[in-house]
């Protein structure tokens, strides 16, 4: 949805038409959606059979009120399987029951990795490609981290809740002058090198933000906002505290300041800005920013991304 959307005051209407002729309309309210970003809109889930032969139709559609709307741009409609049950689906009941025998002992786990997987998938279509695609392998891959959107955000299972975490990534900032080489340098990140990093070589106006849609973040759920960043041993003009502000899909809004010279020069620093709890609708966005503009050289960062974390 472009940030110039307009004239959808009433939801939009759907129809979905199963091989069967099993019928569902639904209704879809773009206004409840963030402006200039893009959505993935779950419609309709059902499973398929040996006798579910034929096609599945779908429509979308407002006409009710007669006025002029624009500002969406559409890409795609997708069928996406929901869990890994279709391996094996052909062997022997005698077969079944003595896996169910010998995986007794993973059941929690296995438990565990499914259920974030309807949401995973959905996230997962923005990805350039995804190694694994059972659910223990889907998990699995998760814990490691895939990219998204062109490499500017980084989508992983937190282990230990196994809720969703991101991080936008250096290359998700907008950054003042981040692509004038006279004030700021990128390079890959030894760690991963398909991630880069972002270096201050030196400004007076040091501004940077960023947004993440709350939508991909598991629903209520504290998470912990987190700026990852180097302090060069050769960093310079810190001497005044950096500022940041949250502002939360509510409005909400937080300001506060950071004091760099306080950590160790020559290290990596994981930084705690601000905690926040998703709301049970999970729309919207939250944004960051990160800024000083006292007008002093400043310079010897390094950013990596800012992380949301589930506590």
């Amino acid at each position: 949805m472009e940030s110039s959307i307009y004239g959808f005051p009433v939801p939009v209407n759907f129809n979905i038409a199963l091989p069967d002729g099993t019928k569902r309309t639904g209704t879809v309210d773009f206004a409840a959606y963030a402006r200039g970003s893009c959505q993935n809109l779950i419609l309709h889930k059902f499973k398929m059979s040996p006798k579910n032969v034929g096609q599945v139709e779908f429509r979308i559609y407002e006409v009710v009120t007669g006025q002029w709307k624009g500002g969406l741009v559409i890409r795609a409609v997708s069928l996406m399987p929901i869990a890994d049950n279709c391996i094996g689906s052909h062997r022997q009941q005698g077969e079944r029951m003595e896996d169910q025998k010998m995986e007794k002992g993973n059941w929690s786990r296995k438990q565990k990795s499914q259920n974030n997987h309807p949401q995973s998938w959905a996230i997962l279509t923005r990805a350039d490609a995804v190694e694994g695609s059972s659910a223990d392998g889907l998990h699995a891959r998760l814990e490691e981290g895939v990219l998204l959107d062109r490499k500017t955000k980084k989508y992983m299972i937190d282990a230990a809740s196994n809720k969703n975490m991101f991080m936008v990534l250096a290359r998700g900032f907008a950054i003042a002058w981040g692509n004038d080489t006279r004030y700021w340098t990128w390079k890959p990140d030894k760690r991963n090198r398909e991630e880069e990093l972002a270096r201050l070589k030196a400004v007076c106006w040091l501004d940077i933000a960023g947004n993440l849609q709350t939508i991909d973040l598991s629903p209520e759920t504290e998470y912990e906002i987190v700026l990852h960043v180097k302090i060069g041993r050769r960093s310079f003009g810190f001497f005044i505290p950096i500022n940041f502000k949250i502002t939360l899909a509510d409005g909400t809004q937080w300001e506060d300041s950071v004091d760099l010279s306080a950590y160790a020069k020559g290290s990596w620093h994981d930084i705690a800005l601000h905690k926040f709890k998703t709301p049970s609708n999970n729309a919207g966005e939250v944004e960051f920013r990160i800024y000083e503009h006292s007008g002093h050289w400043k310079g010897g960062l390094v950013l990596r991304g800012v992380s949301f974390k589930p506590k």
